[in-house]
């Protein structure tokens, strides 16, 4: 199912617009240097994604947040569980640090042990949405690990 919010991309350089079907990565117009802003339909998506929206929302993983993000929501039963990590309360290191209170996210519980889950997630979500039957990244370990992790099980 496509995103009814997401509506297309806007270039960081040259500010120019572009439908969903006419950009992918960066500015047609600019290149490389082009980088393209997602832009969502606010005012549709506050009507929906709201505080009943997410009090009524059993999805206790990043993928609840799907209809914020610029992914199509078709392959997510697909998909590892990930985030929805504990957040853990650090006393000594809050103390040591002068802090009141610190609370640490403890992203080693996502499938691949990284936070890098999620943005392999979406990556992965991407690729599918696009057609491909391989997806690679440059790494030197966890982005890489992640994105085995995820692509293997989808």
């Amino acid at each position: 199912m496509k995103n009814k919010y997401f509506i297309g991309y806007r270039c960081t350089v040259c500010g120019k617009f572009f439908s969903k079907d006419e950009a992918d990565f960066t500015c047609p117009i600019c290149g490389e240097k082009g980088i393209l802003d997602v832009v969502y339909d606010y005012e549709a998506m506050k009507k929906d994604i709201n505080l009943d929206y997410f009090k009524n929302n059993k999805d206790y993983s990043m993928w609840r947040y799907a209809p914020l993000m610029s992914i199509e929501t078709d392959n997510i039963d697909k998909m590892l569980k990930i985030g929805w990590t504990p957040l853990v309360k650090s006393n000594n290191l809050a103390k040591i640090l002068g802090l009141k209170t610190l609370y640490i996210k403890d992203d080693g519980l996502n499938p691949s042990g990284s936070s890098k889950d999620r943005a392999s997630g979406v990556g992965v979500l991407k690729a599918m949405e696009a057609g491909a039957d391989t997806i690679a990244t440059s790494s030197t370990g966890n982005a890489a690990s992640s994105l085995a992790c995820q692509a293997a099980h989808a």
